[in-house]
């Protein structure tokens, strides 16, 4: 059962409490409580507890708080439920109606589950501030065009079985970041996992004025950091004056014995990313590892992939029609569809481009904001462009660089294998190990059907080879 994670409780909750009073002395209690954070609190407090003392003990630290507030209607819930006393005894001593008892029942059972309602929402609040001292700050306000890929990812990450390995890849500034952070604060609310940690390989940062900050701690994530990190994270106090094989293995019980979810963003800066993997798959079940990554890991066997795009059209056009109105930029926000589809053309969709150039527009106009965005001309952009690519531009081969500069020859719905050949003067077997390299790097967009692949580049990727 998914835990709702809105302030108001679900519609049958009240009777979902009063099944569970009814149940306080059967043996065969249902599980009506268990999609709460205080059940899962309890289980994880008094290891091997049956759920009918769970679902006991929910409904005691209510009755205990209702009693504060209303001491004649808590006690009305105990006589009847814990001290089974039938409504005809309850009436005799308070001189009442049955009829009466059984109103004030169904009132005080509303009641109860308001309180118990309460304290769930105090358990999820808590847990949420806990979850964010190991987030950075979103860099978001609202998200555009996700919540297939949101369903995707809860649905891999929450189901018991495999895969263990969750990856969320596409190119820089797409998005990927936003979604885990969006992803985790929802979980955190859930009853899935009984933690959930957030490890950071990135680097650098790219802010929206074009500066590009080296981060003070950007050593390369190994192993042994990674659990330094989670023994901070999961307050592990205990394994902080081990041995690093002695903490490794502590990390590894806790993992194994608790069904964790560990987010490591930014993978593809890891200097040997796919070996510090291949070291998690030791660590997984019922535990799992979230990455977002530039480069794929699609030759890595075990990991599930989820390929973040460009947003589409009316997204994108969403997106700038919400930056305009947050900076400001009114005449932006009402502008012609028409004209915010210019910006979406050069821009590719790519969220954190869009944010550049509506930022842009603050002090330039919109032609003058696309030309130069197209020819990668400002400062901002530029900074952008590299952010983007540099690292991945770096690592490629003479080859690699000549079919990307093919590419910018090829038609707008992409050019086939034997095309980019020609175009680069490289034989099909280069250029298919270029082609692979470059997917890898997400560097190009794969398009076409089974029997026809066809390749090409996001109009950011068009800006940044044709610079170089």
């Amino acid at each position: 059962m998914r835990s709702n994670s809105s302030t108001e409780p679900p519609a049958d909750f009240a009777s979902r409490v009063h099944r569970a009073l009814r149940a306080w002395h059967s043996q065969n209690t249902s599980d009506v409580l268990g999609d709460l954070l205080l059940a899962r609190q309890i289980e994880g407090e008094k290891k091997g507890a049956t759920l009918r003392l769970i679902n006991n003990e929910v409904l005691l630290n209510g009755l205990n708080r209702l009693k504060q507030d209303d001491e004649e209607i808590a006690d009305l819930l105990q006589r009847r439920f814990l001290n089974q006393e039938t409504a005809l005894q309850v009436a005799y001593r308070r001189n009442l109606s049955e009829d009466v008892v059984f109103q004030r029942q169904r009132a005080a059972i509303d009641l109860l589950a308001g309180v118990i309602w309460e304290q769930e929402l105090e358990l999820r609040q808590a847990r949420l501030r806990q979850m964010e001292t190991r987030l950075e700050s979103p860099t978001y306000t609202r998200l555009f065009g996700v919540t297939e890929k949101l369903a995707e990812l809860r649905t891999q990450l929450e189901s018991n079985t495999e895969p263990w390995l969750v990856a969320m890849e596409g190119l820089g500034g797409i998005g990927k970041t936003s979604l885990a952070d969006a992803l985790a604060r929802q979980l955190a609310l859930g009853i899935h996992f009984s933690e959930i940690g957030w490890i950071s390989a990135r680097r650098r940062m790219f802010h929206l004025s074009g500066e590009i900050e080296t981060l003070d701690d950007c050593s390369d994530l190994t192993l042994a950091k990674l659990v330094e990190e989670l023994i901070a994270q999961f307050n592990l106090a205990g394994l902080s004056h081990q041995s690093d094989a002695e903490k490794l293995l502590g990390v590894k019980d806790f993992l194994k014995s608790h069904p964790c979810l560990v987010v490591i963003d930014n993978l593809e800066t890891v200097a040997n990313y796919r070996a510090l993997v291949l070291q998690l798959t030791k660590l997984v079940n019922p535990s799992k590892f979230l990455f977002t990554t530039r480069y794929s890991l699609r030759d890595v066997s075990g990991v599930y992939i989820v390929t973040l795009r460009e947003l589409p059209r009316a997204d994108a056009v969403a997106l700038i029609r919400h930056e305009a109105e947050t900076r400001g930029l009114d005449d932006l926000a009402v502008s012609p569809e028409t004209e915010l589809e210019a910006i979406y053309r050069v821009t590719g969709g790519n969220p954190l481009a869009i944010k550049l150039m509506v930022g842009q527009i603050h002090s330039l106009s919109i032609p003058v904001v696309l030309s130069r965005f197209s020819a990668g001309k400002s400062k901002p952009v530029e900074e952008l462009l590299d952010f983007l690519y540099q690292a991945a531009w770096q690592t490629l081969d003479e080859n690699c660089r000549r079919v990307l500069r093919a590419m910018l020859l090829v038609p707008e719905e992409g050019g086939r294998l034997e095309q980019l050949a020609a175009a680069a003067e490289l034989n099909e077997d280069d250029t298919v190990a270029c082609l692979h390299r470059l997917v890898v790097l997400s560097l190009i967009t794969v398009n076409g059907s089974l029997h026809e692949r066809r390749y090409s580049l996001h109009p950011l990727t068009q800006a940044f080879v044709t610079r170089q």
